[in-house]
């Protein structure tokens, strides 16, 4: 992601009508190769997770990840990407964490259950959050 789109899908102010701006423009310019698309397509969810929560707020919204669970689709990926995959059993925590527990609205679920906000960066190489109300940007961010 570029710098434009990374700030604009990750901005906790975003409307619907600049979500739909935002991914026309990145259709437009032809912004969808290999993966990219993909990526484009999870960052725009997490964005109208974002949008739903402020509209919303009586409702608990969030996005949620089951993780990179070992199963007959991604067979051949942990390789590539070097992560252990997870076993089945271990791809409903987020979701019985969500369904169970307190969440917070308009932030994200990984893997563990630990909810961290939407407009935090994830990735495989830094710390998961670690459910603080108010996460350190520094500590978990990779943004350079």
């Amino acid at each position: 992601q570029d710098a434009i789109l990374q700030s604009a899908l990750s901005n906790r102010d975003i409307t619907f009508d600049e979500l739909e701006e935002t991914l026309k423009a990145q259709i437009a310019a032809n912004n969808l190769g290999i993966g990219n698309g993909y990526r484009m397509s999870k960052a725009a969810l997490n964005a109208l997770t974002l949008i739903y929560a402020k509209a919303y707020p009586n409702l608990k919204v969030v996005a949620l990840c089951p993780g990179f669970i070992d199963t007959s689709m991604s067979k051949g990926y942990d390789f590539q990407m070097s992560v252990e995959l997870l076993p089945p059993e271990h791809g409903c925590i987020s979701s019985l964490v969500c369904l169970f527990s307190e969440v917070t609205s308009g932030y994200f679920y990984g893997s563990d259950g630990v909810g961290s906000p939407l407009t935090m960066t994830c990735d495989l190489e830094i710390p998961a959050c670690e459910g603080e109300d108010n996460p350190d940007q520094d500590k978990y961010n990779n943004c350079g």
